[in-house]
């Protein structure tokens, strides 16, 4: 039988929309998975893990410590669960792509990946002590059913996402470490701050990567000061600036149409 790659590509769709597979074009368009529970186990998993470390009593390595504390991951580190990954065709790094995708992970620097949903939950109480008075809070509007499992996760991970195309003027906070703090899976920190169109760069829409107070070695990287974020330019910077600054002299402007009253009449 043979069948064109568009006929192809809408039969994927079809089933995937009756949860007969999980095809994901956008994302892992090379593969498709027959068994969907497979992809839950593997996330349950993880979650699982961090279960029995919190049961344990031993203490734990570094990056271990990390996993348990923050919800930080490496491929290195997802490497170490065998079980549900189908070599050469899925691998950690092809995990790592999907989880980013579907916002269960959220890139916080190279090979170093959150995962909110591996945070512990915390009391309600201790959510009230949590709360910042004054100001206006991250509101969030589901009108249909209400929200979906795993939203607030999501949230949070869409947050700390550089590949955020629409910019949102909450960051989740990090501490000197760079880890998010208060870190729980239904509560965590964020500040607002205001963006200035004249200083707006790629860099400085990217999570916070610094402390919050200047220190020696930060040109050139993004850092907050009070509920405002600013970028120390490198002297790479301020040539790329100086430039942009002499073609947006008057000399180098497009010129501007003119009004309509003087818009000369179009030919018949």
């Amino acid at each position: 039988m043979e069948i064109d790659d568009e006929s192809c590509g809408e039969a994927l769709n079809f089933f995937d929309g009756l949860n007969m597979l999980f095809y994901f074009p956008d994302i892992l368009p090379q593969l498709v998975f027959m068994e969907p529970q497979m992809l839950l186990d593997k996330v349950s998993e993880l979650v699982e893990e961090t279960y029995h470390m919190r049961q344990g009593k031993k203490a734990v390595p570094g990056e271990r410590l990390r996993f348990r504390d923050h919800g930080e991951v490496t491929e290195k580190f997802l490497g170490e669960f065998e079980s549900h990954y189908e070599p050469p065709l899925f691998t950690p790094k092809e995990l790592v792509t999907l989880l980013k995708g579907l916002l269960v992970f959220a890139e916080m620097s190279e090979d170093v990946y959150f995962m909110p949903c591996l945070l512990q939950v915390v009391a309600w109480k201790v959510v009230e002590e949590h709360r910042v008075s004054g100001g206006k809070a991250l509101a969030l509007h589901f009108p249909d059913s209400g929200p979906l499992m795993g939203t607030f996760c999501s949230t949070v991970a869409y947050l700390l996402s550089p590949e955020n195309s629409h910019p949102c003027p909450w960051r989740v906070a990090q501490n000197e470490e760079g880890a998010p703090k208060c870190l729980h899976r239904n509560v965590i920190e964020v500040h607002r701050f205001r963006l200035r169109r004249h200083r707006v760069t790629h860099r400085s829409l990217h999570p916070l990567r610094t402390p919050h107070t200047h220190r020696k070695g930060t040109r050139g990287r993004a850092v907050e000061t009070g509920t405002r974020r600013s970028v120390c330019r490198s002297q790479e910077s301020r040539e790329d600036h100086r430039l942009h600054k002499q073609h947006s002299s008057p000399s180098h402007r497009m010129p501007r149409p003119p009004p309509p009253s003087q818009t000369p009449p179009r030919l018949r």
